[in-house]
C-alpha cells in the first residue's frame, strides 16, 4: 500500500502541470484587476468616483467609491474581488456597516492596504 501510494505521487508529481504564480508588478495591476471586478457586476464608470488619499510623503492610496443599488450583492462582489486578487498573494478585508449595509473593501498587499473600495446603497425609503 505504502509503496503504491508513493508511485502515484511520483506519477502525480511529474504528469501535473504547476500552479502559475502571479506577482503584482505594480499598483495599477490591482487597478486593473478591480477594474475587471467592476465589469463583471456591470457597475459603470458613471457610478465610480475614485480618489487618491495622501498616507505621507511617499505613499498615497486610491479609493473607489461606488453607488450601487439596494439590491445589489455587495458580499458576492466582495467574494468575486477575492477570488480574482488571491492568487496574487494579496488579500482583502470587507467591513459590513449597519443599518446601512453598506461595505468597506481593502486590498492589502504585504501588509499595506494598496486600494480600498466603498461600496454604497441609496435608500429606497
Amino acid at each position: 500500500m505504502l509503496v503504491l501510494s508513493c508511485a502515484l505521487s511520483v506519477y502525480l508529481l511529474w504528469t501535473t502541470d504547476p500552479q502559475p504564480v502571479h506577482q503584482l508588478r505594480s499598483a495599477t495591476q490591482i487597478d486593473s484587476l478591480i477594474t475587471d471586478s467592476f465589469r463583471d457586476f456591470n457597475i459603470s464608470n458613471a457610478q465610480i468616483r475614485s480618489q487618491n488619499i495622501l498616507i505621507d510623503s511617499s505613499f498615497s492610496r486610491k479609493r473607489y467609491v461606488v453607488e450601487v443599488s439596494p439590491s445589489f450583492s455587495k458580499t458576492s462582489f466582495h467574494y468575486t474581488l477575492h477570488e480574482r486578487i488571491w492568487p496574487y498573494r494579496a488579500e482583502t478585508i470587507g467591513n459590513v456597516y449597519f443599518p446601512e449595509k453598506d461595505m468597506q473593501i481593502h486590498i492589502a498587499f504585504n501588509g499595506t492596504v494598496q486600494r480600498t473600495i466603498f461600496l454604497y446603497s441609496e435608500s429606497d425609503d
